[in-house]
């Protein structure tokens, strides 16, 4: 089973942070949220596993907490995970907010993962200064000369067969498009309007393809709205749990 943390009380709220990044870049909406539900936060960081054993062995996890019912909160690829976990019915999804969301990687994607990895095995790359610009929007950085330590901050842990781990689950996450339209709970979706990780395209597809759903694009914000956006991520997250 992953490693799971839990705050608060009531209804459950299951936060999946993104990949290959920690579950403290949660730490926003744990802290703001779990005076309202009993937050659940599984460390996804696992190596050796494709993408449906790592969907097989949440599932489990939360089964082992008596999780049946929950809402949902992702980040990037924990976006994508929350949609398969609803589509997966498993786990009855109540709601679902996704944050600079994807459901399936383009084939020019895949082709950069698979130059990233092909970098990182060759020791080529300095990854946190690599995945910056990615990541953060030009003006956040220009402002925030220390953020790129934060990212390599969050991936010193990470030995590079994790990295490349990680890489290769992501890159194997079959396409959700086509069940999107059956997922009919209410989902909330929240991008910036410079992701380059998860480009608005992206959000802008998933949003017509659900059939209950609401769109807001925080303009010049990156990939981390958490960091650079983060009071007022915070508050609409808030407002669509809780009203």
């Amino acid at each position: 089973m992953f490693e799971v943390q839990f705050y608060g009380e009531g209804d459950n709220l299951v936060i999946l942070h993104g990949c290959p990044v920690p579950p403290e870049t949660m730490e926003l909406f744990i802290d703001g949220l779990k005076d309202h539900f009993r937050v659940i936060v599984p460390d996804m960081l696992a190596s050796g596993l494709n993408a449906a054993d790592q969907l097989t062995k949440l599932d489990e996890t939360l089964a082992a907490h008596d999780v049946e019912e929950a809402i949902f909160l992702g980040h990037s690829y924990g976006a994508l995970q929350s949609f398969h976990m609803a589509a997966r019915g498993d786990v009855e999804v109540t709601q679902l907010v996704a944050l600079g969301p994807l459901v399936y990687y383009p084939e020019e994607v895949l082709t950069g993962y698979q130059e990233l990895a092909l970098a990182i095995e060759a020791d080529a790359i300095d990854i946190a200064q690599a995945m910056a610009p990615a990541w953060l929007s030009p003006n956040y950085l220009e402002a925030n000369p220390d953020a790129a330590k934060k990212i390599g901050e969050w991936l010193a842990p990470l030995s590079k067969q994790q990295l490349l781990d990680v890489i290769h689950i992501e890159t194997d996450v079959p396409d959700l498009r086509a069940d999107l339209p059956e997922l009919d709970l209410p989902v909330y979706i929240r991008t910036g309007s410079v992701d380059q990780a998860t480009p608005l395209a992206w959000s802008e597809e998933i949003h017509g393809l659900l059939p209950n759903s609401t769109l807001d694009v925080v303009d010049g914000a990156g990939h981390f709205l958490q960091m650079e956006d983060s009071e007022a991520t915070l508050a609409a997250v808030r407002k669509f749990l809780t009203h």
